[in-house]
């Protein structure tokens, strides 16, 4: 295994050992992690720092693997070091379609949640975590559901979701529709709630960067 190496080169051997694991070719892993099909091949054969994978598309191609159930860190991607990939166990948490993936916890697997938190974060310098706090995104979300992204630029999104977002420096859960004319977004909540203080729907909303909801914990 390479160490400390962040070279291109470097990266793009891991890449193809992680994809191996996986077992997935390149043309499958980039439809799941919604690159261009000649990405994957251009990454792990790179040889100059020009074609080195950015930060977004890390956060990819981890989403991607994840979907496969191997867990790959992006310390590890990136670097070489730490926990190297591996296969994990099929979770309810994990969300492999177009819906919310959701996970009720009985009593004897609360002990547990704080653990599968971090190990969620532990995946990406890009992953956020956040507790829902109003009862206005029933009934996808409730109110003290923990709920997981990874962040990525606003700008990248292309349909509706639902999505943790940063507004004057408070997390946020909200549908979030891209308005491509304008660039800008419309969040909203999903339902009135009369005990929330925030409005339930803004337009044209500035934002840098959005994290779709893919675990819920609740």
């Amino acid at each position: 295994m390479l160490e400390n190496d962040t070279s291109a080169a470097a990266v793009g051997k891991r890449l193809r050992q992680v994809r191996k694991l996986a077992n997935l070719s390149r043309e499958e892993l980039a439809e799941l992690a919604e690159v261009g099909k000649t990405s994957i091949s251009y990454w792990e054969h790179a040889t100059n720092e020009s074609s080195q994978m950015t930060p977004r598309s890390m956060a990819k191609i981890i989403h991607a693997l994840m979907k496969k159930e191997v867990e790959c860190t992006e310390r590890w991607l990136r670097t070489g070091t730490g926990s190297a990939p591996r296969h994990i166990n099929k979770s309810p948490l994990l969300n492999t379609s177009n819906t919310l993936a959701k996970t009720s916890l009985s009593d004897q697997l609360t002990a547990n949640l704080s653990e599968e938190i971090q190990r969620f974060t532990s995946l990406s310098d890009l992953a956020v975590i956040t507790k829902v706090d109003t009862n206005g995104m029933s009934p996808a979300l409730e109110k003290g559901d923990v709920v997981g992204g990874i962040w990525q630029p606003s700008l990248t999104m292309e349909t509706e979701k639902i999505c943790i977002i940063e507004i004057q420096q408070k997390l946020q859960v909200r549908r979030v529709k891209p308005d491509h004319n304008s660039g800008l977004l419309q969040v909203a909540f999903l339902t009135y709630d009369s005990n929330q203080s925030e409005p339930f729907e803004i337009r044209e909303v500035s934002v840098e960067k959005v994290a779709p909801i893919i675990r819920v914990w609740r």
